[in-house]
């Protein structure tokens, strides 16, 4: 099954002809938070998913798989927590779907790259917390978790080439506002605020 464009999620799954019950993963875009301001109309809630439709066609396939891409709203005109809530929303459906889907809902993993990876740390915490659907697995590559970092002087002096201390700063104050660092963000908005991970 594959999502239309307007649709919040884009899925697939291989052929299943056996009709056996499947993993599920959930995998987040590898995009920023961040809205670019280039084609894209203000209707649509983000970057089209459909760009890592070949790497998610790939997993299912490889893995035998059902994958699962999420179009969630994008910071600074949908701050944070939209995001993870948007993805917690499809996790949902998913589970609700997992019939028609050929889900195993006790074998859901989710997962991420960058702001995704933030965003799938953050929606595993919020899926625990809920205790509606309990994800198995996480695979996060190079997940943004915690947005102190962008107060760490010592990160400044860093001579790096790809993501900066200030695309650091720029991405997570697009995503957070002026809270960024502040006392008052929320766990599900940098994942390394949760009870669970500071202790």
């Amino acid at each position: 099954m594959r999502g239309k464009n307007e649709d919040p999620m884009s899925a697939f799954h291989p052929d299943l002809k056996r009709g056996r019950f499947l993993p599920n993963v959930s995998y987040g875009r590898l995009s920023s938070r961040i809205v670019r301001r280039v084609k894209w109309r203000a209707i649509d809630p983000g970057p089209d998913v459909t760009v890592h439709d070949r790497t998610n066609i790939a997993f299912a396939r490889e893995l035998g798989i059902t994958v699962a891409a999420v179009r969630y709203r994008l910071g600074p005109d949908h701050p944070a927590p939209a995001a993870v809530e948007d993805a917690y929303a499809a996790l949902r459906g998913l589970a609700e779907r997992a019939g028609d889907l050929h889900i195993d809902i006790d074998r859901i993993a989710i997962g991420g790259a960058s702001a995704g990876g933030g965003i799938a740390a953050a929606l595993a915490l919020l899926a625990h917390d809920r205790a509606e659907i309990r994800p198995v697995f996480q695979l996060l590559l190079y997940p943004m978790l915690d947005d102190r970092t962008t107060t760490r002087p010592d990160l400044d002096t860093l001579r790096v080439r790809v993501w900066t201390p200030k695309s650091n700063r720029y991405g997570w104050s697009s995503y957070l506002g002026d809270a960024v660092a502040g006392p008052d963000v929320s766990p599900y908005a940098s994942a390394q605020r949760h009870p669970v991970q500071a202790g």
